[in-house]
């Protein structure tokens, strides 16, 4: 049975003990194999919104310590199925080693739904994400950068 045919066919609060379930396994998984990114700090034991926030603020301080300017952007990604390739998320979930009847459920689970590569160092905590750019002020070309960066998030 897919996880799909699953949500529509239980209650809501099944469906959402489901998830959970689902969710905790995974986590365990990649928390106990090192698989996730660290700079992740959503749904991890041991971080919060204050973590989050003060790994920004340090790069930050530490960019300015080094005659650097930055620019951040706050992204609030609420809907990020609408941006993620679920090929390539489902791609690297079997290359981290989740196989079986689970790749068939998040296969389910992404099916119906409806970053880029500009330098910029990333925070991300839920649906929210940090991304930041520390440049030395006379660099000619940052402007553009930053440009092209925004263009490709609002695309």
């Amino acid at each position: 049975m897919s996880f799909r045919e699953l949500q529509t066919g239980f209650p809501s609060f099944i469906a959402k003990t489901l998830e959970r379930a689902v969710f905790n396994q995974v986590s365990t998984f990649l928390t106990q194999n090192n698989l996730l990114d660290s700079n992740q700090s959503g749904l991890r034991s041991g971080h919060s919104t204050e973590t989050a926030l003060l790994s920004v603020v340090e790069a930050l301080r530490l960019a300015k310590a080094d005659s650097k300017s930055s620019v951040l952007i706050l992204l609030d990604l609420s809907t990020a199925f609408d941006m993620v390739n679920h090929q390539i998320l489902l791609s690297t979930l079997l290359a981290k080693g989740i196989l079986g009847t689970a790749l068939q459920w998040f296969e389910s689970y992404l099916s119906d739904r409806s970053f880029k590569k500009h330098a910029f160092s990333y925070h991300c905590y839920d649906d929210d994400t940090e991304l930041y750019l520390s440049f030395h002020p006379d660099d000619p070309m940052i402007a553009a950068r930053i440009s092209d960066c925004l263009t490709d998030i609002s695309c």
